[in-house]
């Protein structure tokens, strides 16, 4: 169950940072914030081929350096922006949910399993 409500300025914060990232030019087809039970704190979630390409310390460099280039970085700090492969399980699994067609979006899943995943809380900015 979810124990903190993902508030406005977060959701607000999250698309500053996806903006910031796209300015960036850096290819996210995937982004979302995601309630972590176990951490009981909700995360950024960027699906990036950069994790794959580059590696995972690579790719989060090149967020750090998009965040601030932005003055993003305190907005959103660094360890709550998890980056992922897009064919990472979880994101295979909401891209069968949702598609927004490369588009930002507000869309909130909350409490149910998808194909064996848990999700308690997810707002999605892009699926595709």
């Amino acid at each position: 169950m979810v124990k903190t409500a993902l508030v406005e300025n977060e959701i607000e914060a999250g698309r500053r940072v996806l903006e910031a990232i796209d300015a960036s030019r850096i290819a996210a087809p995937a982004s979302l914030w995601f309630y972590y039970p176990r951490a009981e704190e909700w995360r950024l979630v960027i699906a990036t081929p950069l994790v794959r390409q580059k590696g995972l310390k690579a790719a989060y460099l090149q967020i750090l350096k998009a965040l601030k280039r932005t003055n993003l970085s305190d907005d959103v700090p660094l360890r709550r922006i998890s980056l992922l492969d897009p064919g990472d399980p979880l994101i295979k699994v909401l891209r069968r949910l949702v598609k927004t067609g490369g588009q930002m979006s507000n869309i909130r899943l909350v409490r149910g399993v998808v194909n064996g995943i848990p999700i308690e809380g997810a707002h999605i900015y892009r699926m595709s």
